[in-house]
């Protein structure tokens, strides 16, 4: 004997599934994950690179035993404060700056004064 089953799957956009639907995350918006007693959160952020390239660099932050609304509100925070890719943080120290410049700008602009 056979059973017939009630429920009735999506064909075509036409009918609408039983099945609840798991709303997927933006890419690039960091996760909030379980760790032990507490929970982490990890994220990505530009770094530019020496040579003016771009990187996406991994973070991660142990929080301890806070709730999952703090912690999403301080993933907020980090993804705010490592900015796009339209304003990476630049991993060029000073040092190499006015090394670079002295290199390449300085002998320009001292020949025009001789």
């Amino acid at each position: 004997m056979t059973v017939p089953l009630r429920q009735r799957e999506p064909v075509r956009k036409e009918l609408i599934s039983s099945m609840a639907r798991k709303r997927k995350r933006q890419y690039g918006s960091g996760t909030v994950v379980q760790e032990g007693t507490g929970l982490a959160i990890r994220w990505r952020e530009p770094v530019l690179m020496p040579d003016g390239s771009i990187e996406q660099r991994r973070r991660y932050q142990a929080l301890g035993p806070v709730s999952r609304k703090e912690a999403a509100r301080r993933l907020a925070e980090k993804l705010v404060e490592g900015g796009s890719q339209r304003e990476p943080t630049p991993t060029v120290t000073f040092r190499e700056h006015a090394a670079r410049w002295i290199r390449d700008v300085l002998p320009c602009t001292s020949s025009r004064f001789e």
